[in-house]
């Protein structure tokens, strides 16, 4: 039988989360915890939060939930049995042969919850029953606190799709050279494009010579001198760069490897690009080699056309952009907005 403690440790771990944030399965965890020890055939989480749609996990029996009205009713703090609970239409408490018992948490002044232990056949104990009053001083809390890390995760995972668009990420070395952190996605974003790879020990395998030379002499630069910011590059075609320097997290000293690499304006929708400049599609896909560093010949290549044809669509995106030449035309394009887009 599950004891108080593992179901308010499994409790709060549902409200923190795993490693990765995820708390999708350790809320049915806990329900199946506080089923095994309150000896229900089901447990179900109801949270209705101001103006959204209401949140429920559950556990065992396919039974359902009192809509919001049924639970308005109800007193905050209190367990109720299956004879004194407030009914509605689509659930009858007074079913026979079910017993219920169910609890109302206030969270603050964001929303409310509805705990609640199902089963068929004899009535709860009072020892059983008595769990849910145990939980009810924890409920609001652990739920108020998990609502405030969704809410930042979300921000947090808003912030690294920001610097997935601009080419940018960070990487969190210890002071001897070993990977501690990264950003999300950045291990596979350096191997597609600069080959490096992260080793069983935590550090970072490059397979060309020069390029661990150079990581190695700027983690070792770093360390040494504290107050200096050191250049590494880690890739020339795609350009990927890191600049690393020592700072202290949470206490602790570390490197902190800001990495930047290019991006391909051909890697927009070209019809994104299109409508954002006014363009047709044609044009945009020559605006996208231009940007990428092609001339009028490489263009011409690249897309099939003649030169002529290519050097009359370079005119149109000049009249159409308002811009007076492919320098402007690149710059227009290259501080867009269109890149977070």
């Amino acid at each position: 039988m599950s004891s108080e403690t593992e179901i308010l440790t499994a409790l709060f771990a549902a409200a923190m989360g795993d490693g990765e944030g995820n708390s999708s399965t350790l809320w049915p965890d806990f329900l199946d915890l506080l089923a095994q020890g309150s000896h229900a055939e089901s447990a179900l989480l109801k949270v209705q939060w101001q103006s959204e749609s209401p949140v429920l996990w559950k556990v065992g029996a396919n039974w359902s939930a009192p809509d919001l009205a049924t639970i308005v009713r109800m007193r905050a703090g209190r367990v109720y049995s299956t004879v004194d609970l407030p009914a509605d239409e689509n659930f009858d408490a007074d079913a026979p042969g079910r017993a219920v018992r169910a609890l109302k948490v206030i969270i603050g002044q964001e929303g409310v919850a509805l705990l609640m232990l199902q089963r068929e056949g004899a009535d709860f104990r009072a020892t059983d029953a008595l769990r849910l009053s145990i939980l009810a001083p924890y409920i609001g809390l652990a739920l108020k606190g998990w609502k405030k890390l969704e809410q930042s995760r979300s921000i947090a995972a808003l912030d690294s799709q920001m610097c997935r668009d601009l080419g940018a990420g960070w990487i969190v070395f210890s002071r001897s050279g070993k990977v501690q952190q990264m950003a999300p996605g950045m291990a596979d974003a350096l191997a597609a494009t600069a080959g490096l790879y992260l080793r069983a020990d935590r550090r970072l395998f490059a397979p060309d010579d020069n390029t661990a030379e150079a990581l190695r002499r700027g983690i070792a630069a770093a360390t040494l001198h504290e107050r200096d910011v050191q250049f590494v590059e880690l890739s020339r075609a795609p350009s990927v760069q890191m600049v690393i320097r020592a700072e202290c997290l949470a206490g602790e000293k570390v490197l902190v490897g800001r990495l930047r690499q290019s991006l391909a304006t051909r890697d927009i929708p070209e019809a994104q690009l299109a409508h954002r400049f006014g363009l047709s599609r044609s044009e945009a896909r020559l605006a996208a080699h231009l940007c990428d560093g092609f001339s009028l010949w490489d263009a011409a290549q690249a897309l099939g056309w003649t030169l002529e044809t290519t050097r009359s669509c370079s005119k149109q995106i000049y009249a159409k952009t308002g811009a007076k030449g492919q320098t402007d035309v690149l710059r227009r394009i290259l501080l867009d907005i269109i890149w977070v887009a």
